[in-house]
């Protein structure tokens, strides 16, 4: 009776042993098959988090490219700020002085960041052809490349403006000091290539003197320069290679109304179109009755 006791005791065990095999078996499987799972939801959500992120971050880029444009625009457009100080009301006289032609529509041509042998060359080549004098504001790093170009442009009768040695923003605008160096030592580039007499006044910012430093302004005043931005464009300089329709279209949009005009635009390296444009602007201007000037 024992024994049998025994055996039966034996086999429950042996059997319940079993069955929590089986037990554990199953739900190993089922956590395998729940992890899994898991595992590929996780990448799921992870993916789609990033492909989120992704379009984010190319919504914000071309959000950045967007404001850019509009803000170099609304500058290039509308660059002088209200007149608050003495010194920008000297600035502003100053201009008026030499500007004082209410009696007839005139159009001053002014070329920025040059002088270049690929642009300029040619550009002093349209104007001779028309009998046209324009303003080339020069970078001095630029004059000691091409100091040949410069003289041509003073021997063919252009004025000749300063826009800096460097045309570096972070250093340029980091103190009035700095910025007067910078164009005295253009000024000292630009004499010993046309002479001594060379004593033109006219200065303009890189990218315009709207929303500049205070105090930069003011010792550029100070120091007997007058700073000059523009009222019409062609844009030129808010994209890459700005096909010449554009640019043409800029410059009506930006003309429209105007019986004084100063317009932007540039014959520094690569800048290929200006030509181009160039000619459909002087057709346009002889067109409507504009004389040509320069600020000198």
């Amino acid at each position: 009776m024992k024994k049998k006791t025994l055996l039966i005791v034996t086999l429950f065990y042996i059997m319940a042993f079993i069955f929590g095999l089986a037990i554990g078996k199953y739900f190993a499987t089922n956590k395998a098959k729940a992890e899994g799972t898991s595992d590929v939801e996780i990448i799921n959500i992870e993916d789609k988090k990033q492909e989120k992120e992704n379009k984010e971050f190319e919504k914000n880029q071309n959000n950045n490219v967007e404001n850019t444009i509009k803000d170099t625009q609304k500058q290039e457009t509308k660059p002088t700020e209200e007149i608050t100080t003495d010194y920008e009301k000297k600035n502003k006289e100053k201009i008026k002085e030499v500007m004082a032609k209410k009696t007839r529509k005139v159009a001053y041509l002014t070329f920025d960041d040059g002088p270049s042998k690929d642009v300029t060359l040619s550009v002093l080549e349209i104007l001779k052809q028309n009998n046209i004098k324009g303003t080339f504001f020069v970078i001095g790093e630029m004059v000691k490349t091409n100091p040949d170009v410069l003289k041509k442009i003073n021997e063919e009768g252009h004025a000749i403006g300063n826009h800096t040695l460097t045309h570096n923003y972070k250093s340029v605008y980091s103190s009035p000091s700095v910025m007067l160096k910078e164009i005295e030592d253009t000024d000292k580039l630009i004499k010993g290539i046309v002479g001594e007499g060379y004593n033109n006044r006219f200065f303009r910012f890189p990218g315009g003197s709207f929303k500049r430093p205070m105090d930069i302004k003011k010792a550029i005043v100070d120091n007997g320069y007058i700073y000059i931005d523009w009222n019409c464009l062609t844009g030129d300089a808010e994209g890459k290679m700005m096909s010449v329709e554009r640019q043409y279209e800029r410059f009506l949009s930006t003309a429209k109304n105007k019986n004084s005009l100063v317009i932007l635009m540039h014959d520094g390296i690569g800048k290929k179109t200006t030509p181009e444009v160039l000619i459909k602007v002087i057709n346009y201007l002889k067109e409507n009755g504009y004389e040509f000037d320069i600020l000198r």
